[in-house]
């Protein structure tokens, strides 16, 4: 099996350090910040009071800090809804350039001896393969000369047969509660932790079960858009979050999945996710 490399250009990061970064970060994110040691990384989500996403991030553990990994479209916004957040905490928070490599597939782990920490694996899900992030803690890890080139296309397609959707195209702002899109099966909450935004409405509903709508792989002899309605009969039952060639990701209710599906008048089927 090949291993593939596709560097990510269209992320980048916020640096938070100071005394009570920690604490800082545990009350506002989805998941735990404590048990997080220099190099390890975390999957996390900053919600509204309402338990909806704002966005999905990736967050590495520095010696000093944290190194959140955000869409670089909305790193601005993230800065600013942090220091809101701030209050009196003894917190530097400042944008930081970043980019992201990506490999998956053929991974030599050999490769690897000399290195301080474990390979850093996708905190999402291992077989996402590794996401390395252009900090000083990785500079000895280098796959370039046992990899090949990907495209882009080629991990969207990845993280479609995994079911992993990312971003705010893909898990709309505002509107995506966490459970109904699987952010909890990709390790993005931590359910044992204290408060944090939006905790209320998220631990209540993982709780009782609440879910009418979950994600599902798909496909058609079609290109979707996301946020593409999806009909049966005369009645709205999904709509698609990720498309790439002839498959994608939908948001469906789970009492539609019998049920003779459509995207712009054109059949749409269920197919099983990846292992």
């Amino acid at each position: 099996m090949t291993l593939n490399r596709l560097e990510i250009t269209d992320r980048t990061a916020l640096k938070v350090c100071g005394p009570e970064s920690e604490a800082f970060l545990q009350s506002i994110l989805s998941n735990d910040m404590t048990a997080l040691t220099p190099g390890q990384s975390v999957y996390s989500l900053l919600l509204t009071p309402q338990g909806k996403v704002l966005f999905d991030l990736i967050i590495w553990r520095l010696e000093d800090g944290f190194m959140i990994e955000v869409e670089k479209t909305r790193s601005t916004e993230l800065e600013k809804k942090f220091k809101l957040y701030k209050l009196r905490a003894d917190v530097n928070i400042s944008l930081e350039s970043l980019t992201v490599t990506c490999l998956w597939g053929n991974i030599p782990e050999a490769l690897a001896q000399d290195f301080p920490f474990e390979l850093p694996f996708d905190p999402r899900l291992k077989s996402l393969g590794l996401r390395i992030p252009s900090l000083d803690i990785f500079a000895s890890l280098n796959f370039e000369n046992v990899s090949e080139a990907a495209t882009k296309e080629m991990y969207k397609s990845h993280r479609i047969a995994l079911k992993v959707p990312e971003g705010s195209d893909e898990i709309p702002q505002g509107q995506a509660f966490p459970l109904e899109y699987g952010l909890h099966e990709l390790a993005g909450i931590d359910f044992q932790k204290g408060c944090y935004v939006g905790q209320e409405v998220t631990s209540r509903t993982y709780r009782k079960g609440k879910i009418r709508k979950s994600l599902y792989r798909c496909s058609a002899h079609a290109a979707f858009s996301c946020q593409d309605k999806i009909m049966s009969g005369d009645r709205q039952v999904g709509e698609i979050c990720i498309w790439q060639s002839e498959e994608g990701l939908a948001l469906l209710r789970d009492d539609s999945l019998e049920e003779n599906l459509t995207v712009n008048d054109i059949a749409l089927q269920l197919q099983e996710t990846q292992d």
